[in-house]
């Protein structure tokens, strides 16, 4: 049941009001930002949450849907689908893929990549967001429904692998972006968010901004689902096209295909 309908008037009204300003803050942008609320955990365990998207955003639209950022034992960590995954090897863009990053040591070591992708690791001088290792997986989505699923395996320092995989609903296959190694498995951070964002060195100027809605469902962690809906945030300095419904558990966005 969605609860916040009326809402998407104010959004539009917004848009309309300020689609030709030219004071927006660089790259990236967040265009929408949503909040959970779970409870505390001691110890991470697994993670499942479902999204599902309508409209197929294209590479070159440097789009990225972000079904959580959160953290571990302290360490933040993000994961989804890009249209434009950066391979640091080439370096170049590899077209669409899955990502998954953790923030702390940068070290090859904390990183499995599964066979068909690669690692990356970069330190606070050489990476826009800080230290972090990362996991990438060239991976054509597309509109349909999406489930990702992360796993723990404890480690005898305390730490623990985590490992992400994709299941794409229509296809019923399953696929494996890699594992990343946390230094403490717990306790799990309390109010991760879901997120919609526009980045990139070389995306085009303005902007494009693909016709789409994302459906969050909220998370399920170590096996117990989030009841509650939570909160949306659109930032300031950030074209305001994010069209927000909350529902019983999450939320749904749609973006309207143009600044």
């Amino acid at each position: 049941m969605r609860i916040a309908a009326g809402l998407a008037a104010l959004i539009v009204t917004a848009a309309a009001t300020a689609a030709d300003a030219t004071d927006w803050r660089p790259l990236p942008w967040h265009l929408i930002d949503h909040t959970y609320r779970i409870p505390p955990a001691a110890r991470f365990h697994s993670l499942d949450m479902d999204v599902e998207l309508t409209g197929t955003p294209a590479t070159g639209d440097f789009l990225y849907v972000a079904p959580l950022w959160g953290e571990i034992g302290g360490n933040g960590f993000y994961f989804g689908l890009q249209t434009d995954i950066w391979d640091g090897h080439c370096p170049c863009y590899r077209g669409k893929g899955a990502i998954f990053s953790r923030w702390g040591r940068a070290s090859l070591a904390d990183a499995r990549p599964a066979a068909a992708g690669w690692s990356e690791a970069l330190d606070a001088a050489h990476s826009a967001e800080n230290a972090y290792a990362g996991v990438r997986l060239p991976y054509g989505w597309r509109g349909g429904a999406y489930h990702f699923h992360l796993a723990a395996q404890d480690t005898a320092d305390g730490g623990c692998w985590v490992d992400l995989t994709i299941t794409e609903d229509a296809s019923g296959r399953t696929d494996d972006v890699g594992s990343l190694h946390f230094p403490r498995c717990g306790p799990v951070m309390p109010s991760p968010v879901s997120f919609v964002e526009v980045y990139g060195r070389n995306a085009p100027a303005p902007p494009r901004i693909p016709t789409l809605t994302v459906r969050f469902h909220g998370p399920v962690v170590n096996g117990q689902p989030i009841v509650s809906a939570g909160s949306w945030y659109i930032p300031t300095g950030v074209p305001p096209v994010a069209r927000p419904e909350l529902e019983d558990d999450g939320m749904s966005v749609s973006f309207p295909g143009r600044m």
